[in-house]
């Protein structure tokens, strides 16, 4: 019953909160890479990815929706460029998500 006890006080193991720091680390140094780029490479770069995702999206058919990865593009330009950026970046997802999808 004592080992059970112990083994409670040292929850969570040392080697969990070392790989939580990594991970926060690691995006810190994302954050950091993404924020040395000018905003224009930004979004030049968001929407050849979002082109990129309605022409897999057109590709692969109605059978499989690819909606969910249009939220990264949109993530990324909210994140870098502002709230109105990512308006217009939502739209222009929009259009490439219907356009992948009518042309399927």
């Amino acid at each position: 019953m004592a080992a059970t006890i112990e083994n409670r006080d040292t929850f969570p193991p040392a080697d969990a909160s070392e790989s939580e720091s990594a991970k926060g680390s690691t995006l810190e140094s994302v954050a950091n890479w993404l924020n040395g780029f000018p905003p224009v490479v930004v979004w030049m770069a968001t929407v050849s990815l979002a082109v990129m995702i309605g022409w897999t999206d057109s590709a692969t058919g109605w059978e499989m929706s690819l909606f969910i990865f249009y939220a990264l593009p949109i993530i990324v330009v909210v994140w870098r460029s502002g709230l109105i950026s990512g308006l217009v970046m939502a739209a222009l997802c929009g259009v490439i998500w219907l356009l992948a999808n009518e042309s399927s």
